[in-house]
């Protein structure tokens, strides 16, 4: 019975997410079939012979098994996160809700940083595109004092004082960037 619900639960997610036309032969086939390498290796050999009976004149007809294909392959792609250790596709919905419950025990149970200054433009605001704008941080996993912060085009700073200074480890030096 569980079978059964994990292989509706996945057609229902292909038909949705994909607008999958299922043929009745290749859902006959697939009946039974948990594992994604399986479904995968199935669906393949289906539409590979669809196309060789194809002529090659009937062009419209082998874009449209090929675009099937296609959307065959995307599900598969976004099923393989949502597959065990034994390659059984598993409820997309119960792992993103144990995932959405363990980011939130987290998120509790951490202390939540404080950063006691505020940070101001110090500028440069004409010039190339992107000066200053920081895109990359990360804090040190034991001393929250360190952390490291990086720029496209100001390269890579560490401050080992919370944030209060800063010095260039790679790339451009800008100091004043990085000012509070």
């Amino acid at each position: 019975m569980n079978n059964l619900f994990l292989i509706l639960a996945f057609f229902i997610s292909i038909s949705i997410n994909a607008q999958l036309n299922i043929p009745t032969e290749l859902e006959s086939t697939l009946k039974g079939k948990v594992k994604l390498s399986d479904i995968k290796r199935i669906v393949t050999d289906y539409y590979n012979v669809e196309l060789n009976k194809l002529s090659p004149d009937q062009i419209s007809k082998r874009k449209a098994i090929m675009k099937q294909l296609k959307k065959w392959n995307r599900q598969c792609w976004v099923s393989e996160y949502y597959t065990d250790n034994q390659g059984i596709v598993q409820d997309a919905y119960q792992i993103n809700s144990v995932a959405i419950a363990k980011l939130n025990r987290e998120k509790a149970s951490s202390n939540n940083r404080f950063q006691p200054n505020n940070w101001n433009l110090q500028g440069p605001v004409t010039g190339d595109k992107g000066i200053g704008r920081i895109d990359r941080i990360t804090f040190h996993p034991n001393n929250p004092n360190i952390m490291y912060a990086g720029s496209p085009h100001g390269g890579l700073f560490v401050s080992i004082n919370g944030g209060i200074s800063w010095d260039a480890l790679a790339g451009f030096y800008l100091p004043w960037v990085f000012r509070v």
